[in-house]
């Protein structure tokens, strides 16, 4: 054993987290850095081990799979390298809320009725839900509680074979239960055919450190993090009914790494969440990218009980842009605290507040947020406030009279003040309609025209023809928006308490921003006020550092290991 293999046994024997099982291990070597040898070693080892991987290049053609708690290092960056020639196709794997999760019974929505039954009763429908890497990535890593992970020294790059991109994760590791020690550190991720780099599923808190991701065409994130099982309940829903534990140990942290995007897409190579996410992002490079994560509006029509991220930290980071304009990211949902980043080169505008549901087409028009959703916090009095158990109250009807395709509504008459429903909802209500339910948030009205904020990109368009009827509510706060937080515990799935759908009473947990800089002068949230979602020092505030806040130790205390 070298000295430095050594040094480094020695202080992984040393370094303890707190809450986490920590035994005295053995050195366990690999022949090579073949796909047969690597897997050996790791048969061979025990919880607590370290497994050596020497220099050299190896293809891998299949997953290596890992259920115990041990170090798996290479000598180094650029000279333990595993070629990416693992077949897949680009329809690679399930929805992850399917199967089991911690017992529960998870319904399959695949089943003929069971989407259109369900989504009758208003479950949560949302757009293009995660897959379940249970194949297709180079490494898959399994924790049960208490275990610890790590992974060090290693060029994953991508290989020679015809490999198709697929929505997987690359290093995929997962958690059945809270693992406080996951590390990945001191690697290279070299434009890889998988969607994301690495992906942390389940309940798992650690560090991704010193990494450099190169991020090639029809790549993603270089990071995704889910917390699907934060509290032993489903889809995140536990996470969003804890506090948001801001400055804790209770994150996935992603510091002095150095990301380097290769494409036209500002968003890839970026940190993507959802599932009740969460996740620091500090003391890093970000080339040519920003970073920009999923609110509660992403999933399939069939409902995936698909909640948004829970909470984000981004301080101490240089973004820098050359050659495209883009923004500095976006927060679709959940509170953010940004602070102390330096953006240099062509971005436009700041970090960007959105709401994605103001505008979708979801499961029928039932959760969508357009004022009849349960899952929203609607007004359901003249005015304007919210009694629970009360239906939303409609403000008006009406029936269209201008053009077909139309996003401007015209009615017979002078009904209207002028802008008396800027920030209201507007939804198709002629089921003749090939824009039946296709909903969207109002920008401005006349004495008798409407105009919508915004039209979907989805199959139902906020649209109007001839003849189309339509109905105005009122939205006050749509489930997981940015600057709300902690709500009621939503159990299992399909969730069993409390009575739903229901607005889960979510707090206030406003988004707070401060020191963030574009080429030397100040940086601060950007957002649509016409929408009337989001207000300024309440849901968010700006050049407002957050009260009572610190921040984690940095650096993290499992980096000492190196």
């Amino acid at each position: 054993m070298t000295r430095v293999h050594f040094a480094r046994l020695m202080v992984s024997l040393l370094l303890t987290v707190p809450g986490q099982m920590k035994v005295a291990g053995a050195v366990v070597k690999a022949k090579t850095a073949s796909f047969a040898d690597v897997n050996s070693a790791i048969s061979s080892s025990h919880d607590g081990d370290t497994v050596l991987v020497p220099a050299g290049t190896a293809s891998w053609t299949s997953t290596v799979t890992i259920t115990k708690g041990i170090t798996l290092e290479g000598v180094g960056k650029g000279e333990t390298i595993i070629l990416d020639d693992i077949p897949r196709n680009k329809n690679f794997g399930r929805p992850a809320e399917r199967g089991q999760i911690n017992g529960s019974r998870q319904l399959d929505l695949s089943r003929p009725g069971r989407a259109s039954r369900f989504a009758s009763v208003g479950f949560l429908g949302v757009r293009g839900s995660p897959r379940g890497p249970s194949s297709g990535a180079i490494l898959r890593i399994e924790l049960t509680p208490r275990q610890s992970f790590r992974l060090s020294g290693f060029t994953f790059r991508r290989g020679q074979a015809v490999t198709t991109t697929a929505n997987n994760g690359s290093v995929v590791i997962k958690g059945k239960a809270t693992s406080p020690s996951v590390r990945v550190d001191h690697c290279h991720f070299d434009q890889l055919y998988a969607g994301t780099c690495i992906l942390i599923d389940g309940c798992l808190y650690g560090v991704v450190d010193h990494c450099t991701f190169d991020i090639g065409t029809n790549a993603g994130p270089s990071l995704r993090v889910y917390y699907t099982n934060w509290g032993n309940q489903p889809s995140g829903w536990g996470s969003w009914a804890d506090p948001p534990y801001f400055g804790s140990e209770k994150f996935v942290f992603f510091e002095d790494n150095v990301v380097n995007n290769h494409t036209r897409a500002p968003e890839r190579g970026d940190i993507d969440s959802q599932h009740g996410g969460r996740w620091v992002a500090r003391h890093n490079v970000f080339n040519n990218c920003n970073l920009f994560y999923h609110g509660t509006d992403n999933g399939s029509a069939a409902p995936q009980y698909n909640l948004g991220t829970r909470a984000v930290e981004i301080y101490n980071n240089a973004f820098v842009s050359s050659g495209q304009r883009v923004s500095a990211g976006q927060d679709r949902g959940g509170p953010l605290v940004w602070h102390d980043n330096t953006y240099t080169g062509d971005y436009g505008g700041g970090m960007g507040l959105a709401i994605y549901r103001q505008t979708d087409y979801y499961a029928k028009g039932l959760l969508g947020a357009d004022g009849t959703s349960p899952w929203d916090l609607n007004a359901t009095e003249p005015d304007g406030t919210h009694v629970d158990g009360h239906p939303s109250y409609t403000y008006a009807k009406g029936t269209h009279i201008g053009p077909n395709d139309s996003i401007i509504i015209t009615v017979s008459g002078t009904p209207w003040r002028p802008n008396q429903w800027v920030g209201y909802s507007v939804t198709n209500t002629n089921s003749a309609s090939p824009y039946f339910h296709g909903f969207s948030w109002i920008a401005s009205n006349t004495n008798n025209t409407i105009t919508i904020g915004a039209v979907s990109k989805n199959t139902v368009q906020a649209k109007f023809n001839t003849g189309d009827t339509f109905a105005i509510h009122k939205v006050l706060a749509a489930i997981g928006q940015p600057g709300r937080g902690k709500g009621d515990l939503i159990v299992g799935y399909p969730p069993t308490h409390p009575p739903i759908p229901a607005w889960p009473h979510q707090a206030i947990e406003p988004c707070y921003s401060w020191n963030n800089t574009l080429n030397g002068q100040n940086l601060n949230f950007s957002y649509n006020a016409a929408n009337k979602l989001l207000t300024e020092n309440i849901d968010f505030y700006n050049n407002t550092p957050m009260p009572d806040y610190k921040p984690f130790t940095y650096p993290h205390p499992l980096t000492k290991e190196r």
